[in-house]
């Protein structure tokens, strides 16, 4: 183990305790610098992705939904009620899952638990939180 390469906090919290002081004392090591080896060139870092403004504000129109699609789409999502699987503050906390999934991003107050409520066509039990004051749901919600 590496020591040197832990987080400040961690690491002089494991050197105050007597008996991991004198474990990890003994058993770290640390390697000196090559002079043999050169330091990596930054000609060889890869290049940047550049996007420009036209690329990034392009978008494809499609041809609208035919009355199949609509009664397709009807019955997937209303043939069973949501179920709530999880809430996550961070994106980094959200549970790793093997099925797609599908996110609603926007500004606040424009629409996207309205949206969500629609989709599962529950007018009566709103399952995604509605309300006039902007930035009210401040977290990510899983549905299944």
């Amino acid at each position: 183990m590496d020591i040197l390469r832990l987080p400040t906090a961690l690491r002089s919290s494991l050197l105050r305790q007597p008996a991991l002081r004198c474990l990890l004392h003994s058993a770290v090591t640390y390697e000196a610098p090559r002079d043999d080896v050169p330091p990596p060139s930054l000609a060889a870092a890869p290049a940047l992705l550049t996007l420009s403004s036209t690329t990034l504000n392009s978008y494809q129109v499609s041809l609208p939904p035919t009355n199949t699609h609509l009664r397709f789409a009807n019955t997937y999502f209303t043939s069973a009620p949501p179920e709530y699987l999880f809430t996550a503050p961070y994106f980094r906390s959200f549970p790793l899952s093997p099925h797609p999934e599908v996110a609603f991003l926007g500004r606040s107050n424009v629409g996207k638990s309205s949206l969500l409520n629609a989709l599962f066509g529950r007018t009566n039990i709103k399952d995604a939180h509605v309300s006039k004051r902007p930035g009210r749901t401040r977290t990510m919600n899983g549905f299944g």
